[in-house]
């Protein structure tokens, strides 16, 4: 396996509009405190041809940036080489936006953000997404997905998660106040937070939740899979 790494660093305002896309492989995203965006890019192939043909596109413009992994189509004859990864660790803004971060298969990791809102969409693979006080909409057609907050904040956000086929797990402070909305339509749901009961349809196997934990707060936790277990933790840092 060849690779070859890579990176460029932009100014951008506090406040900017991120997208992401990529293939395969990973992109990785820290908040941080400066305003510039640091993309760190490493390429993956069996043939430096392969490689060579691998583009890290980077567009900029006042109050956007745009970060694209472009690998040309695997060629059809069997013999032929298929290869071509790419992962992106993106340091941003923490205030920034992220409007679109698209990933057809691999790794999703989301740290600190504190922006407007964030969109992640992963068709199979992982995400994992800590500490991100922001409104999170996470999406994903199939594998394992963890969001996790280490402290609370008594701000008013939102996390909403969307997954087709695979577990969800959320660790949250004894202390965090919420409003807990969950529903597994195919599969089951753990709850560390039950001082009420699960309700469940017996005749579609379905089971919601519709909680206020300690006293509600601004926050919404959404939780939603089609087949798949939720579990949502009770986890002091």
């Amino acid at each position: 396996m060849l690779e070859e790494i890579s990176e460029k660093v932009y100014t951008i305002e506090p406040d900017a509009h991120i997208s992401i896309h990529n293939e395969d492989g990973a992109i990785l995203v820290y908040g941080s405190d400066v305003n510039e965006v640091r993309v760190q890019s490493l390429k993956k192939a069996y043939s430096h041809k392969r490689l060579n043909q691998i583009a890290i596109d980077v567009s900029t413009k006042p109050g956007a940036v745009s970060v694209s992994a472009r690998v040309p189509p695997q060629p059809k004859w069997a013999f032929r080489d298929h290869s071509g990864t790419v992962d992106c660790t993106i340091v941003v803004p923490a205030t920034a936006t992220i409007s679109a971060l698209d990933l057809n298969a691999g790794e999703v990791l989301l740290d600190s953000m504190h922006g407007r809102e964030l969109h992640a969409r992963l068709g199979d693979g992982r995400i994992f997404a800590r500490n991100c006080f922001t409104n999170l909409d996470l999406t994903m057609h199939r594998g394992t997905l963890t969001l996790a907050y280490d402290w609370w904040e008594q701000e008013k956000f939102s996390a909403q998660v969307n997954v087709g086929q695979g577990n969800v797990s959320v660790f949250l402070p004894t202390d965090a106040a919420f409003h807990l909305l969950t529903r597994a339509a195919h599969g089951k749901i753990a709850n560390d937070f039950n001082d009420v009961p699960l309700t469940a349809n017996s005749s579609t196997q379905e089971m919601k939740i519709d909680q206020i934990i300690n006293g509600g707060g601004q926050a919404t936790v959404e939780v939603r899979v089609e087949r798949g277990e939720i579990k949502i933790a009770e986890a002091n840092p």
